[in-house]
């Protein structure tokens, strides 16, 4: 497994952004989100064996997939808020793949899915 560190490209997360969210889906096109927390040790392992992957980090920029890092640090962050009345998920880390072709989302919240979400970033 290959990570950001030996070559130096890095995923463009964008902010938790509701609107622009909803506006790409409806334009049917995919976007990840990726719930996470400062305080959130585990979700600092998924870095290190999903989102700092080149194989990754490439697709997401090939596949043209926004990428959004939903932070949840903060009790009233927008983020926060979503993860619990939007996607009725209790904590991070959790991971929200939105793609165009499916009604429902996928979702990750172990902490090592590469190879799966590999697999569906190139059927895209």
């Amino acid at each position: 497994m290959l990570f950001a560190g030996a070559t130096g490209k890095q995923i463009n997360w964008q902010r938790y952004d509701r609107g622009l969210i909803e506006s790409r889906v409806e334009a049917g096109k995919p976007v990840l989100i990726k719930f996470t927390a400062d305080w959130c040790l585990s979700c600092k392992v998924v870095d290190k064996l999903v989102y700092d992957n080149e194989d990754i980090v490439n697709l997401l920029e090939s596949k043209n997939v926004l990428a959004i890092k939903a932070d949840t640090t903060l009790r009233g962050a927008p983020a926060t808020k979503a993860l619990k009345n939007i996607y009725n998920e209790p904590g991070v880390p959790v991971t929200i793949l939105l793609l165009p072709d499916k009604e429902k989302p996928l979702r990750w919240k172990n902490l090592n899915f590469a190879d799966e979400l590999k697999e569906k970033l190139e059927s895209i």
